[in-house]
């Protein structure tokens, strides 16, 4: 998600989100520090991990996805994105430390 107002208009929870038929496949939110995001913003972010059969992993096993995807199709899961919304307060730090860092005048060499 480019910027916080498209990261809006889809309801994005956590990076990364993944759904089928507008519903996140995935369940609940659990995050962990992301150094690749953290770097990107110039400020501390937290990523979603994806719990799978007593493990944690930061990509999601195929197994998993798999379950997760027919589990959606098949209509087993009740998660439904459609309540209210609000952006993530991990999000809005995201994105406004992404827009401080693009506007620096050095082009994010210093920071």
């Amino acid at each position: 998600m480019k910027t916080a107002e498209f990261a809006e208009r889809f309801r994005f929870l956590s990076s990364p989100t993944i759904r089928v038929n507008g519903q996140d496949i995935c369940g609940f939110v659990k995050e962990n520090s992301c150094g690749c995001c953290s770097e990107i913003s110039g400020t501390d972010v937290d990523c979603r991990i994806f719990e799978y059969n007593g493990e944690s992993y930061e990509v999601p096993p195929k197994e998993m996805l798999a379950e997760a995807i027919l589990k959606t199709i098949f209509g087993t899961t009740g998660d439904c994105s459609c309540g209210d919304y609000k952006l993530p307060d991990n999000l809005k730090t995201f994105y406004k430390g992404k827009a401080s860092k693009s506007a620096c005048s050095c082009g994010s060499n210093c920071c």
